[in-house]
């Protein structure tokens, strides 16, 4: 009998077994497979920019083995094909739960990159989140030659500026504030002091202002003088709204503002008769501590999906 194809074959597959042996290894009585799966990412992550710098914080991952908590910071333009392999990487041991990065540039969008990391060097996916910190001015003149400066822009694409400790009080603060409006903007007014009541301001300049946050100052927002002629009423392109401290927002105070999407006031107690009445692009408000809702107060809001309580 000819054994010698058998044996040909026999050789074939104990080559091919060899070949596959660094892939089969067998796990041996006591060993464990080796770990591949990363930590989960970080929960909860906030980001603030103020004040020249940006705060972080976070929950960690409840993972046993992770170990530790990886940070890089871009500065400028970043995609998925940005080299960011010279950057410093910032080592954040468990249980830490945030940072600061200081010394911060305004005018520039700053892209933080957060990876969890387990025992073995495993990492997560990671959370990536982008900010820009507002340039900062402590007068209005400052602040109006920082936008006659700037490019011509449109609604979408406001800038970015805050005020800090003035006055709006003082004689013609509000004029002057108004006046200096010559470039689209999301503005941040909560440093600035001594207005509680913020009043209907027709002034040329409220078409200019895209995101508005109202002084912490502000306790009220007062009523429009009518349906037609709410206290928003000449801001047609604001989008968003914040107010910290604002605790009654006036009757139709935004009534027929058509482009306000977002309303943020966590204070906000009392809500009079038709306050928002016909905002008809409004999708989200966070009002977690409203107590009282006037009729007619979010008449014909008909976009209106999530009232946060």
């Amino acid at each position: 009998m000819n054994n010698k194809p058998l044996r040909a074959l026999s050789i074939l597959f104990f080559m091919l077994l060899s070949s596959c042996a660094p892939f089969f290894q067998p796990i041996m009585p006591g060993e464990q497979p080796p770990d591949e799966n990363p930590p989960g990412d970080v929960k909860n992550l906030s980001a603030v920019a103020d004040m020249g710098v940006i705060n972080l914080e976070w929950n960690d991952p409840t993972n046993i083995d992770f170990d530790h908590i990886e940070i890089i910071c871009v500065a400028g333009e970043y995609t998925n094909e940005t080299d960011i392999s010279d950057l410093e990487v910032i080592k954040i041991l468990p249980d830490t739960r945030k940072y600061i990065f200081d010394h911060v540039e305004a005018d520039i969008v700053y892209t933080i990159i957060i990876k969890t990391v387990d025992a073995v060097g495993n990492k997560s996916g990671g959370v990536t989140v982008s900010k820009m910190l507002m340039p900062v001015f402590y007068n209005i003149p400052d602040m109006q030659n920082y936008l006659d400066s700037k490019d011509v822009n449109t609604a979408a694409a406001p800038y970015s500026v805050q005020l800090m400790d003035i006055d709006l009080s003082a004689e013609d603060a509000m004029d002057n504030f108004f006046a200096a409006l010559s470039r689209y903007v999301y503005i941040d007014l909560s440093h600035c002091t001594n207005i509680q009541d913020w009043d209907r301001y027709t002034n040329a300049g409220t078409e200019k202002i895209v995101y508005l946050i109202l002084p912490d100052s502000a306790r009220t927002i007062v009523s429009g003088t009518s349906l037609t002629e709410s206290t928003f009423g000449t801001y047609i392109n604001v989008k968003m709204i914040e107010a910290a401290s604002i605790h009654t927002v006036g009757a139709y105070s935004f009534a027929n503002c058509s482009s306000v999407q977002q309303v943020n006031m966590p204070s906000l107690q009392i809500i009079q008769v038709g306050a928002f009445s016909n905002c008809t692009s409004i999708t989200i408000m966070d009002l977690p501590n409203v107590r009282t809702i006037y009729a007619g107060a979010f008449y014909v809001c008909n976009a209106l999906k999530i009232v946060k309580t």
